[in-house]
């Protein structure tokens, strides 16, 4: 009794610490953003040199993890290798047939998924680049002869040899409704209604290019450069030649931009009229 009194203590106190590890760093392991994917002819890409800068944790989203440059002027997103995977992958073939279908089924949709982001990517590459501040795309493995510095959330120090990396390296777009508010508050009404025509140009010419995006939230995967509005999640998108059709994307377009017009609508009425107008236009 005291073999197992203790053995669950430990168990206990081993399962409490590594939550409390996870938390601290948000989930973020070196582990978690390495593959051993092969080289896929569809994935070359060619992109602009990476900035001889260090990147400090900023953030998760399904897909990756994000990491801010020391001048704030990039963002460098890893892929989240893990989620394509199973911890309990290793027992496969241990298993009586049932759950070894069970499991290996799970895998396969999972890695089915990593293919459709890095499909996603690949048409932002392609058609979409400027509009999402995309700077370089590495999704095969190559020479890449360049290694950087990254700190997780706690500040602990990786280098890291970007040429068996599959990662992203965007512009850093600022905080799309916090930065209307600040527009809004002090006074820049007609700084920010260029920036909404910007935003309904931005959105017409995705629709025009035959790109549907699945998760079109402005409040989470949109922001704000000194050049303008900047969609910087490009992982939701797939297409869509339905998408150039005037009928359609308008839809879209009042669709999308809804919780924005609501929210316009009560901090100031004029913005909101510039929107739909814009909308009706496009």
């Amino acid at each position: 009794m005291r073999i197992l009194k203790k053995l669950t203590f430990y168990s206990a106190f081993g399962f409490l610490l590594y939550k409390l590890c996870t938390s601290a760093t948000d989930g973020f392991s070196m582990r978690k953003i390495h593959s051993d994917l092969r080289t896929h002819s569809e994935w070359e890409t060619k992109g602009t040199e990476i900035p001889d800068l260090s990147f400090s944790y900023m953030g998760h989203g399904a897909q990756t993890y994000a990491f801010i440059s020391s001048d704030r002027k990039y963002v460098l997103k890893f892929y989240r290798h893990n989620r394509a995977g199973h911890p309990l992958g290793f027992l496969a073939t241990l298993l009586p047939p049932p759950l070894k279908k069970s499991l290996l089924a799970t895998i396969e949709k999972r890695q089915n998924k990593r293919l459709k982001d890095f499909s996603s990517y690949m048409l932002a590459y392609h058609h979409f680049a400027k509009e999402t501040g995309l700077l370089h795309l590495h999704l095969n493995p190559s020479h890449l002869p360049k290694k950087i510095k990254i700190y997780d959330k706690i500040g602990v120090e990786y280098l890291v040899d970007l040429s068996s990396m599959q990662f992203i390296l965007q512009n850093f777009a600022e905080p799309f409704y916090p930065s209307l508010e600040k527009w809004i508050s002090h006074g820049e009404i007609e700084f920010a209604k260029k920036q909404l025509s910007q935003l309904i140009a931005l959105l017409k010419t995705r629709c025009q290019k035959g790109i549907f995006d699945k998760d079109p939230d402005l409040k989470t995967n949109f922001g704000f450069t000194e050049e303008g509005p900047m969609q910087f999640d490009i992982g939701r998108f797939k297409f869509d030649p339905e998408r150039a059709n005037p009928n359609v994307y308008r839809e879209d377009l009042i669709r999308i931009t809804d919780r924005l017009y609501q929210w316009l609508k009560e901090r100031a009425p004029t913005l909101s009229a510039h929107l739909k107008e814009e909308i009706a236009k496009a």
